[in-house]
């Protein structure tokens, strides 16, 4: 097959496309992320325990006291110790004295109260001893910040390339089913809401900058989105600062000095709002030394560098070990191709535009 023929059938592809670009677009984004959740789906009915560390989740959120657990000198029996893990009481009350007790301290110090509170609100008014039943629930919460983490990915994606679908699409289904997305829905920990947040506070400043929306509104948009980010986890403070970092570039190199200003008091509003939300947040970070602590190591210049060089070695295993990612470069590749074929039949350049530096990219 020649080359003529490749771009004669792509002008069809093209021309079926944009004939009903709409109605298919649509349907894919709901496509991928039924997919998506559909695996996920598929998996949890396959998990049939919990980590330690899950296990402690459930603990933290119905405020156990751990030092029950911790009593060596006492052996349990199996059923003994899923009471003391379960959500053994099934009043509103109840649930609402144990967020209270979670705002004051989430006796975990490398997380805050933010995912206790909202894993032990999913069991209010039901009594769950059931280990199933703390499995699914846990399980559909983080699904509920996988579809928003999916929304504002979508979001994201189309700001940084403008009415490009194709990159649109692959990008979502790439990032949806890669193993480590479904491997944080499944595990009963703040890291799904973790990436969601990080998506979202990306995303509202990405608009902030490029729709230049500067308005009171966003403001306080911003405001809460910062908050819920710092409360999703101690490193989301490396994310906010890097994120600060590389819009401020943007702002500078745009010449929108002033728009600076408005940047940097959301932010601290989002930090002050954060130590509302949490009596302990800012004490943990600076008194703190468990790993609050061990975040701030990691803006040690030498742990980076090292950091990039296991991250790159990992990869490249990656590479030669599962299908998925040869799989998803060569969708990145065909993507790329069938952009450059694309540009060839209709002699017009990809719309793409002026984002914040690539690397803003890289971090999400």
């Amino acid at each position: 097959m020649n080359i003529k023929n490749l771009i004669a059938k792509f002008e069809k592809i093209f021309d079926l496309c944009e004939k009903n670009s709409n109605r298919y677009f649509i349907f894919f984004i709901f496509f991928i992320l039924l997919l998506a959740l559909l695996v996920r789906f598929d998996w949890m009915t396959q998990k049939n325990g919990l980590h330690m560390d899950e296990a402690l989740s459930v603990m933290f959120a119905n405020y156990t006291p751990t030092n029950v657990i911790l009593d060596y000198g006492y052996r349990y029996k199996g059923s003994q110790l899923k009471k003391i893990v379960s959500f053994d009481n099934q009043n509103f009350s109840d649930a609402f004295d144990d967020i209270k007790n979670l705002y004051f301290d989430s006796r975990d110090l490398p997380h805050t109260n933010f995912y206790y509170s909202l894993l032990r609100l999913s069991f209010a008014g039901r009594k769950s001893a059931d280990l199933n039943d703390i499995i699914c629930t846990g399980v559909f919460l983080n699904c509920l910040f996988f579809i928003i983490e999916y929304i504002f990915l979508f979001k994201s994606i189309t700001l940084l390339f403008e009415k490009n679908r194709f990159i649109t699409l692959v990008s979502l289904f790439c990032i949806s089913l890669a193993g480590g997305s479904i491997s944080a829905t499944l595990f009963l920990r703040p890291y799904q809401l973790q990436i969601a947040m990080f998506i979202v506070f990306f995303y509202a400043l990405l608009n902030t900058v490029i729709n230049k929306k500067y308005t009171l509104n966003n403001f306080l948009f911003i405001i809460i989105i910062t908050a819920f980010t710092f409360l999703s986890g101690y490193f989301s403070i490396i994310f906010i600062g890097l994120n600060l970092i590389f819009f401020s570039a943007y702002l500078f190199f745009t010449k929108n000095i002033k728009k600076l200003y408005y940047l940097f008091f959301s932010l601290t509003a989002g930090g002050i709002l954060a130590q509302c939300l949490y009596a302990k947040y800012w004490q943990t970070i600076f008194f703190g030394k468990d790993r609050a602590g061990e975040a701030y190591s990691k803006l040690d210049f030498n742990y980076v560098i090292n950091n990039v060089a296991t991250i790159s070695d990992a990869f490249f295993n990656f590479l030669s070990t599962y299908a998925l990612y040869p799989l998803s470069l060569s969708l990145i590749f065909i993507s790329i191709f069938t952009i450059i074929i694309h540009n060839k039949i209709t002699k017009t350049k990809t719309n793409f535009k002026l984002t914040p530096p690539p690397i803003a990219i890289i971090i999400i």
